[in-house]
């Protein structure tokens, strides 16, 4: 792909040529005429690269950059080069000078980031991408390398921002639909996943792969899907029976939908008014999110049926989801004439006022139907303590939403007033006060009820419950020690206690109260009916105190004591396991886990956990015997088996690991791969991971002889030709994999990608014609195809041959005028051919030519663009919009050139055009327009933007509040900017943002205690902000309080569930003179948190700082106990014993790292140390294995080179 998309730059080459040598004007004629040899030298280059003579076309390209080192297709050629030749290090500086000549091509960066992020240099490929993007926002590559990056990076809200741009653009790009739904399923939405895969099976139904996504997703998400037996044989029975067919579509729809769907189709062919039919199509079209049609088929079924609600109801739900709420309120209205009591309707009628904001008529309709059919009752036992919300609380809701506050108070008070005791109204009053962030408020609502019904304890329940979610705690404590007052037994006050003394490090109160609710609910804890969460069990929880506080003993004597009352407690050899694995005991943890199994013998999970546990610490051979064991009592025992081919593979154990999956695979020969419950792939079959395996050894011959035995047993499988193809090119045998993929056409002549397979392959030979004639003979069949035709047309131009280009774009564009990228390469070929203005000029006659087609006039805005011509871009975006007004991509652009032509109004007009076109701001830039007013000098009316905003879009207020506050601030209105930021202070949407952002406020203000009360509120909610610590820290300096700022700094390390920047409370210390004593601080939390790796790093770090070496070994052996699999502390340790003299320590260290880790780095500082101490052959066997992973690695050759010449 690469060497295709770069052969395009070729025909530009006397533009750039131009460019290049500079602006001489009427002496440009003789500069390229001085230049003709380096012209004469790139396209000889040229030519060599199209006939696959990579190194000679490298010579010339690499004379052409000396004779002129400005030549951008000449360093983007050579790169191409270098990338398939597997030397992408030289490629990079190549494609960096590329990028600096050519700094408006999103392209190079774009690739720059794939080659990184190919290398795993995540970093430089996230900066490369973004690069990419903020040059061109619509180059999709790009956006997708960027997506890919952050899924990379697990960032996965931002990946699905970078693939809906992809798709809101391309809605056929199956890869991006495939990372969005990815993404959604990593971010536990298989709600949000299921349509990407419904719609990925939509563009490939023949694909198990997908449609196996589809079924795990939809089970996921609660809509299981199942495979059909028999349904053949009803039909053939009474093919065209109405009756039925309607039959057999209830039938299928649970195991096959879309025959169900046919059947239904085909009872409307022969019925066209069966109301059945009409209904169930339309109920299934809702169901898979095909609104439209649903839409439709509704609408058919209430002509049919006028006095039934039922269809007009999901007519309404339909245009609802479609978003067109006008329509979906009057159908709602209808259905309600018809059954005024109907609560979906009405249900439906509140939410469709809802999004329209219409909150007024919201309110209306809920009390019309508080009024008439009352409160639903809840069907079961509901959760103690919580119960749902009425229709009263739903008016206050929407009352809130507009800002009613005092309206929806009222709506409670009046609950109050017909029933005093009415629990609802207070809860209601504290809610709307909650909401408002007036705790103390809420609390004396609380108080108010308390004084009605004195004997509950309910008030001080949810009093407390409000105070600890400020972080009230003593308040907190205090109400939940009156509502015990009241009812001593109370499970939910004294698990509230407890907690919140264990937040204030009230261990010993914390345990008093837990022992307390041991007494009163003893034994084997069991889920209250109704209840969803089983309550933690109180010895559980004062054994995880001791735990807390390093208290060892203690937390294994309680576990000890529940054994002696119930000897077969698994809680309790639980967490006997915890307290030895705390410890580093294995083998006693070991023996719990035994146990464990002893008590359930029919299950294979604990032992299993065995092989788990001596995994997790490094312990591969233990690991492999335990799992051994498993499989020999459990000989079913799959997750075993795969446990041990994992390992093999980490070992590359290659031998055992094709022999485990063979094992597998004879005993599950049918069962269908499972869905992975880490990633939430499809787990690969055991016969495709052996061929990985092969593959991953470059035993091509035997991956294919594999495959072969799967042909012999089906040799019109597609998919393992395909597959045999791949490996064979990646043997380099392009001619072998070209024929499989001619098998493949003749047994699948309708395969999509089979075409394009074997005239890449033609074309990688250098074969190019015929390539072309392939691409022709699918024309044949099908002359309209525009794909096709632009294929010929982009392989023309790699062949230079522009006037044959520029006919297949034309034939393109004609049989596909509204696909804008086929405007553009027409202009390209143009430009290539030194006819730019007769380019230009076809652009307009064909805009001309079709008055509502925009693709010409937004790839004539393109053109100018790219000219900088922005009075031209602007009047092409101009007609654009005319021949189509809600044409999103001509809008925008239009809005951005306005801009750049400072006229304001136009570029306001635009984006408030986007806004209507996009009212929930899924794609639009809601501070767009206050920007632009602002660039127009319009302040105030900038400010009253913003606040329209917040008050249109309550949902995304605070984040726009917070936009508003940073424009005031730079325009000097800090007064201004503090009044509001006070607003968005308390709101727990931001995260502690708005008390940040005050607090950087009142540092302007130099009002620094007010500053000290935002940072800490700030910090509270955002710990691990280390700039937000840097900044109350010169703050406690400046007010001259360092000694006060070490105690608040040691609390808060030291404050139990909260993590913080370490590294970042270190410098601190260190920047007020007081870093022993911070380390001291650190080191008494290590010694009870001895499972936190980032502490103990820390620890280490500043321990080495101080010379204090030998504590800082134990610190790093704890951040290795804490998590094994992370190489890095021990790689530091290691380090840390050359450094100390330690040698055979640090020998052995590189040892367990290499063991479980093939990291290159670390192989060759090993390598290094065993060098200095003489051991050459050991040295070089370890320079040979970071050149086997590693085969371009400098260094290695070196070395390798340096050993041998000794050795001889």
């Amino acid at each position: 792909m690469m060497i295709r998309r770069f052969f395009l730059l070729v025909m530009t080459f006397s533009l750039l040529c131009a460019n290049a040598y500079g602006q001489a004007g009427s002496r440009i004629g003789q500069v390229a005429q001085a230049q003709d040899p380096v012209q004469a030298r790139f396209a000889k280059a040229v030519q060599l690269h199209s006939q696959g003579k990579f190194d000679a076309a490298a010579a010339e390209y690499r004379a052409v950059i000396s004779l002129n080192p400005k030549v951008v297709p000449a360093y983007l050629n050579l790169s191409s080069i270098y990338i398939q030749q597997g030397k992408e290090d030289q490629a990079i500086p190549l494609l960096k000078k590329a990028s600096s000549l050519d700094p408006k091509n999103a392209a190079i960066p774009a690739e720059l980031a794939r080659i990184y992020l190919a290398k795993d240099r995540i970093a430089d490929a996230e900066t490369e991408a973004a690069k990419a993007v903020r040059i061109d926002p619509n180059n999709q590559p790009a956006q997708f390398m960027l997506g890919i990056i952050r899924i990379k990076q697990k960032k996965f809200t931002a990946a699905v921002e970078n693939f809906k741009k992809i798709l809101t653009k391309n809605p056929k790009d199956l890869p991006s639909r495939q990372n969005l739904a990815y993404c959604y399923l990593q971010m536990n939405r298989p709600d949000l996943a299921l349509p990407q895969y419904q719609k990925l099976a939509e563009f490939r139904p023949k694909d198990p792969n997908v449609l196996r996504m589809v079924v795990s997703t939809a089970m996921e998400a609660g809509k299981p899907d199942v495979a059909l037996k028999y349904a053949n044989t009803l039909r053939t029975i009474s093919p065209n029976d109405v009756n039925t067919l309607l039959t057999l579509a209830q039938v299928y729809e649970q195991k096959d939908p879309k025959q169900s769907k046919a059947l239904l189709e085909k009872v409307i062919t022969i019925d066209k008014n069966n109301y059945i039919a009409l209904f169930n199509l339309g109920r299934m079209a809702y169901v898979s999110g095909d609104y439209k049609s649903s839409k439709s088929y509704f609408a058919r079924a209430a002509a049919v049926d006028p006095d039934n609600p039922g269809p007009k109801i999901n007519l309404a739900l339909s245009e609802a989801q479609l978003k067109e709420y006008n329509e979906a309120a009057k159908h709602f209205q209808a259905a309600l004439k018809l059954d005024p009591k109907n609560r979906l309707a009405n249900e439906g009628l509140v939410d469709v006022y809802l999004q329209l904001k219409n909150y007024a008529a919201a309110v209306a309709q809920l009390r019309l139907m508080r009024d008439t059919i009352g409160d639903e009752k809840p069907s079961g036992k509901l959760p103690a303590g919580y119960t749902p919300p009425t229709l009263t609380d739903r008016i206050a809701d929407a009352l809130i939403e507009d800002g009613k506050y005092d309206e929806a108070i009222k709506e409670y008070r009046e609950m109050i007033r017909k029933n005093p005791k009415d629990i609802k109204g207070y809860e209601g009053v504290a809610r709307v006060y909650q909401r408002q962030n007036k705790t103390d408020e809420a609390v004396a609502e609380w108080k108010k009820y308390s004084e009605v019904d004195p004997k509950s304890p309910e008030p001080h329940i949810r009093s407390a419950v409000l105070y600890a979610s400020a972080q009230q705690y003593d308040k907190a404590a205090s109400e939940y020690e009156e509502a015990l007052k009241k009812d001593p037994k109370n499970r939910r006050a004294m698990e509230g206690l407890a907690f919140v003394y264990r937040q204030q490090k009230k261990y010993d109160e914390a345990i008093d109260v837990l022992r307390r609710e041991a007494k009163a609910y003893p034994g084997p804890q069991k889920p209250e009916p109704g209840v969803f969460f089983m309550s933690p069990d109180p010895i559980d929880q004062i054994a995880d105190i001791y735990l807390e506080q390093g208290k060892f003993a203690e937390a294994e004597a309680e576990y000890k004591a529940v054994l002696q009352k119930d000897p077969k407690s698994q809680m309790a050899y639980n967490g006997l396991f915890r307290v030895y694995d705390k410890q580093d005991r294995i083998d006693d943890a070991v023996a719990q886990l035994r146990k464990l199994a002893e008590l359930d013998p029919k299950n294979p999970a604990n032992l299993n956990r065995i092989g788990d546990y001596f995994s997790s610490k490094g312990s591969d051979d233990k690991a492999i015997l335990a799992y051994k064991d498993a499989i020999t009592k459990f000989p079913k025992n799959r997750a075993a088996m795969e446990a041990l081919v994992r390992i093999y593979k980490k070992q590359k154990d290659y031998g055992n690991a094709i022999e485990q999956l063979r094992l597998i695979a004879k005993t599950f020969p049918n069962e269908k791969p499972q869905t992975d419950v880490y990633t939430m792939q499809p787990q690969k079959s055991p016969e495709e991971q052996i061929i990985d395996l092969m593959l991953e050894q470059k035993n091509y011959a035997a991956a294919v002889a594999e495959l072969q035995k799967r042909l012999q047993k089906n040799p019109k499988d597609t998919k393992t030709l395909a597959r045999i193809a791949d490996i064979y090119e990646l043997d380099g045998k392009p001619e072998q994999a070209l024929e499989q993929w001619k098998k493949i056409r003749t047994l699948d002549p309708k395969n999509p990608d089979a075409t394009d397979k074997v005239a890449g392959y033609y074309i990688m030979m250098g074969k190019t014609d015929t390539a072309i004639k392939e691409y022709e003979a699918v024309l044949k069949a099908n002359p309209k195809d525009s794909k096709t035709i632009a294929k010929i047309a982009s392989l023309r131009e790699q062949q230079q041959n522009n006037p044959a280009a520029l006919e297949e774009y034309r034939r393109a564009i004609k049989a596909d005028p509204t696909n804008v990228q086929l405007y553009t390469a027409l202009v390209r070929v143009y430009i290539a051919m030194d006819k730019k203005d007769e380019g230009l000029k076809a652009l307009e006659d064909y805009g001309k030519a079709d008055p509502k087609n925009p693709a010409p006039w937004i790839a004539l805005a393109q053109t100018y663009a790219r000219d900088q011509n922005t009075q031209a871009v602007a009047e092409a975006y101009r007609k654009a919009i005319a021949a189509d007004p809600n044409n999103r991509q001509a809008i925008e652009g239009l809005s951005e050139a306005a801009e750049q032509l400072k006229n304001y109004d136009e570029a306001i007009a635009m984006q408030r055009k986007l806004q209507e076109l996009d009212p929930e701001f899924q794609q639009t830039d809601p501070t767009a327009v206050p920007r632009l007013l602002d660039l127009k000098g319009q302040t105030d009316e900038a400010v009253a933007e913003y606040r329209r905003l917040m008050k249109d879009k309550p949902d995304i207020a605070p984040y726009i509040g917070l936009q508003l506050v940073g424009y005031l601030e730079s325009k000097g209105r800090i007064d201004d900017a503090i009044t509001e930021a006070k607003t968005l202070a308390g709101d727990e949407r931001l995260n502690g943002e708005g008390s940040i952002k005050l607090g950087d406020l009142y540092v302007k203000k130099d009002m620094k205690a007010e500053a000290l009360d935002q940072y800490k509120q700030g910090l509270d909610r955002q710990p691990m902000r280390a700039d937000v610590m840097t900044k109350l820290g010169r703050l406690y300096t400046e007010m001259g309080r360092d000694s006060e700022w070490f105690n608040e700094l040691s609390a808060l390390v030291s404050k139990e569930g909260v993590h913080v920047s370490y590294e970042a409370a270190m410098s601190e210390y260190k920047r007020i003179g007081k870093t022993a004593e911070g380390l001291a601080v650190l080191e008494s939390i290590l010694n009870k948190n001895a499972g936190d790796q980032q502490l103990a790093m820390t620890v280490a770090k500043w321990e080495v700082e101080l010379g204090q070496n030998e504590k800082a070994v134990e610190s790093y052996k704890k951040a290795i106990a804490a998590n094994p699999r992370n190489y890095r502390p021990g790689q530091l340790l290691a380090e840390l014993y050359v450094k100390m003299g330690r040698l055979d320590e640090a020998e052995a260290q590189y040892d367990v790292i290499l063991k479980n880790n093939d990291i290159p780095a670390v192989r060759a500082a090993y390598a290094k140390l065993l060098e200095s101490r003489g051991k050459t052959a050991q040295a070089l066997e370890q320079w040979k294995l970071v050149l086997s992973g590693d085969p371009h690695n400098t260094e290695a050759k070196a070395a390798v080179e340096r050993l041998e010449g000794k050795s001889q």
